[in-house]
């Protein structure tokens, strides 16, 4: 199905059209067999990240009072050289190229102005994640230029049972995040990190907010953030929610760390069962995650090794606004 062009009307995003939104995420969750319910609170705080703006920084197509479709750009880590792009359409719309070329010439435009804030000599991408399986929306990014640069594995674990005891390495403990661990626990991401794929050094008060941010989210709950520590100092994460993508039924592990001198002693493992079991004992059904597939710290076998399975596949899309040098590990 496509829609008449000039029946549509093309803006950014206002506070009220937050419910729209979710209900738009939610309408493509469903057509693609999820059970994700996703609210309007989901979508303010979202808007709310530091440094992203409605007026500059969405893009919604309506056509008359139904919404269609929704893009964003988000320019919110220093030193704007990773632009992260969302275009969707509704399920109805999916395969109308000329709404969904639309919404692609708008962020492009917006990504070419936030060129100006990057520093001169750095390649400058646009980034976009789509699933590998069932290529319609794949599709849409690669006709627009965008090169496929990476494989993620989403993995998934039955909580039926109850997992192992955790087993923790002698002189190790763990305990629930606590608000004035922040900077710890940014210090101890940033060195499990630095290695990966995709990590960009930011200023650490950019890094710090950024983490804030997300200890203000509506299903942020400190019971679930585990620290693993070595006498006062984290050596180990594992920061997880009670919902995974708008289904409330599945927990997820959302970022998980070992510092490089603590690895290969258990800890990662350790940490797992530790949120595996807070979450059932939660009644959630299952938890997930996602994986680079390359991962250099041979994360897939760790989760392989208490339970996980490989359940599905997504790509990372990127297309080149300027040549550089490259800033992001690759």
């Amino acid at each position: 199905m496509s829609i008449e062009p000039n029946r549509l009307v093309l803006r950014p995003a206002r506070p009220s059209d937050a419910p729209a939104v979710a209900n738009l995420w939610t309408r493509r969750a469903a057509a693609r067999g999820q059970s994700s319910t996703y609210t309007a609170e989901d979508v303010e705080h979202r808007w709310q990240t530091p440094g992203f703006t409605l007026e500059t920084d969405t893009q919604l197509a309506w056509d008359g009072p139904t919404l269609s479709g929704y893009s964003h750009l988000r320019d919110v880590k220093e030193p704007h050289v990773d632009l992260f792009v969302t275009v969707h359409l509704d399920p109805s719309v999916e395969t109308d190229l000329d709404l969904a070329d639309r919404l692609f010439q708008w962020v492009e435009r917006r990504g070419h102005a936030s060129l100006a804030n990057a520093p001169g000599e750095a390649r400058v991408v646009l980034i976009a994640g789509a699933p590998a399986e069932g290529a319609s929306t794949e599709q849409l990014y690669l006709r627009r230029g965008f090169l496929v640069d990476r494989v993620f594995s989403e993995m998934w674990l039955d909580l039926a049972s109850s997992p192992p005891a955790p087993e923790w390495p002698r002189g190790l403990a763990v305990r629930a995040f606590r608000p004035q661990d922040d900077v710890a626990l940014v210090n101890a991401y940033r060195d499990a990190f630095r290695d990966q794929y995709g990590y960009l050094e930011q200023p650490i008060d950019a890094e710090l907010e950024r983490w804030r941010h997300w200890t203000r989210q509506p299903d942020f709950d400190p019971a679930l953030w585990f620290l693993a520590l070595d006498s006062d100092e984290v050596c180990g994460f594992c920061c997880c929610y009670a919902e995974s993508h708008g289904d409330k039924e599945t927990g997820l592990v959302d970022e998980f760390g070992v510092r490089p001198a603590w690895r290969k002693r258990g800890i990662g493992r350790a940490l797992l069962l530790e949120s595996f079991r807070a979450m059932r004992a939660r009644g959630l059904k299952a938890a997930e995650l996602t994986v680079d597939s390359d991962n250099r710290s041979d994360a897939l076998a760790l989760y392989a090794g208490v339970g996980m399975k490989v359940v599905s596949q997504s790509h990372t899309l990127l297309k080149e606004l300027r040549p550089g040098r490259n800033l992001v590990v690759s």
